[in-house]
């Protein structure tokens, strides 16, 4: 059996250290893979007042593909996937030509 576990990102923050230390504790503790996942739509509490979200447009949400990389760093063994990756609002890099 492979154990994954999703990187609780609303509640880590943006704190680089705190995110490195949750890795780096899950990678000890012999969990499989972490996920990753990105939200594009989010709702914005300004406009449902008498509503409550888990997640809003205030929910700091890190861009996958850069945690991920961060992630390998900072991590031995674990393995990185995405849960949720809506490649379209990703900048295409362009890396030289493109030979057929």
């Amino acid at each position: 059996m492979h154990i994954g576990v999703s990187l609780p990102h609303h509640a880590i923050g943006p704190d680089p250290v705190a995110i490195r230390d949750w890795a780096q504790a899950a990678d000890d503790l012999g969990i499989d893979h972490l996920i990753v996942y990105e939200h594009i739509i989010l709702p914005d509490p300004a406009q449902h007042p008498d509503e409550a979200f888990r997640y809003t447009t205030q929910t700091v949400l890190h861009e996958p593909l850069t945690l991920c990389g961060y992630l390998a760093a900072a991590t031995r063994r674990v393995g990185l996937q995405t849960g949720i990756l809506v490649l379209p609002v990703h900048e295409r890099v362009n890396c030289g030509p493109v030979h057929r």
